[in-house]
């Protein structure tokens, strides 16, 4: 299905490419909610050229979004984009159950320092950026700043990931998707 609807919007994109004369924006919209928009334009030297293509998918509440652009060599992006970006501050921020003292206890349960750190005396503090999805999950993981030990930063990552369910950020009264940054620091006793 999806390459279907790629190949359609290619085909659209190239029909329309050949007959833009200036910036153009096309749409299409198919029976299954899935909407097609081709922007063109056409340069000084008269040559047609396909500056996007972004395929919008609807389905119940939530969306996919794809948008495909060229580049001078030829080349297709396609970048997925995110269908509610996360906010990096809301009226209520998310919360671990039983706030932060139970988020600390969690990490100190659950982490297990890497074997190969140990012997080697490493040390470090990974810096994890994460969001907390309007319904609670712990989505998007990944490190911020680095310690410097790639088995360290995996570890930071395995028990990101390993969380469970917050309570979700509240913005003017609706549960949203709110960016969270948890710096999560290895220290041998």
């Amino acid at each position: 299905m999806r390459t279907r609807m790629l190949f359609c919007a290619l085909t659209i994109a190239a029909t329309c490419a050949a007959q833009s004369t200036t910036v153009k924006t096309s749409k299409e919209k198919f029976d299954d909610g899935t909407t097609v928009t081709i922007h063109s334009i056409t340069g000084k030297d008269g040559a047609k050229k396909i500056t996007s293509i972004t395929v919008d998918k609807s389905v119940k509440d939530s969306a996919v979004s794809l948008v495909a652009a060229g580049d001078d060599d030829g080349s297709v992006i396609i970048t997925k984009l995110p269908t509610k970006l996360p906010l990096m501050v809301s009226d209520t921020m998310p919360e671990f159950a039983g706030g932060m003292s139970a988020l600390m206890a969690f990490l100190h349960e659950n982490m297990h320092y890497p074997e190969d750190a140990k012997k080697a005396q490493k040390e470090g503090r990974v810096i994890c950026s994460f969001v907390v999805s309007d319904k609670g999950k712990v989505t998007n993981a990944h490190i911020v700043k680095s310690s410097g030990t790639e088995s360290l930063d995996e570890e930071a990552l395995r028990i990101i990931n390993a969380m469970p369910d917050w309570t979700p950020g509240i913005q003017n009264g609706e549960t949203v998707n709110v960016n969270f940054t948890l710096p999560i620091t290895f220290k041998l006793q």
